[in-house]
């Protein structure tokens, strides 16, 4: 996998798994639902936005990761153009689902090495073990992200080698 890719499938875990410190109710009524207004608080750059669309939870971070988090959120600007998704649910819990992007373009604009660079991946065109999912559970009727916040925060970086 090229570095852009390995940044790209890096940095979506890291999001994914960085944020949520108020979660109140902001997920969705579907997986899919859910993991749309994901995407969209990512791309309109709303910090509190996207904290409220992962699973209360997993919103376990001091005031010093949350504030490491949004400044990773911040340093990459993406955007999503025709996201395609689609759901698998658990077969022995309907309240856990994965929602694979399997169509679409994500755009991701990064300071790498000093310089500002834009990519682009074309989801179908990556190979299928590489495309990003989300992990969505269903807490009191509705979907969140799903992802243990502390974990890829202190193990996980999202810029190539």
């Amino acid at each position: 996998m090229n570095r852009w890719k390995r940044a790209l499938v890096g940095l979506v875990l890291v999001v994914i798994v960085s944020i949520s410190l108020l979660g109140a109710g902001c997920g969705g009524n579907t997986p899919e639902g859910a993991a749309k207004k994901f995407l969209d608080a990512w791309s309109s750059g709303n910090w509190e936005s996207f904290k409220k669309t992962v699973l209360p939870e997993d919103a376990k971070l001091t005031k010093e990761e949350d504030e490491l988090a949004r400044q990773m959120f911040e340093q990459v600007k993406v955007k999503f153009n025709g996201i395609k998704m689609k759901t698998t649910y658990d077969s022995k819990d309907k309240n856990k689902a994965t929602v694979e992007l399997t169509g679409g373009k994500i755009f991701f604009t990064a300071k790498i090495s000093g310089k500002v660079e834009t990519r682009s991946e074309d989801i179908a065109k990556m190979d299928k073990s590489s495309r990003p999912s989300l992990a969505c559970m269903r807490r009191n009727g509705t979907w969140f992200v799903h992802q243990e916040v502390g974990f890829m925060m202190t193990r996980r970086g999202f810029m190539p080698d």
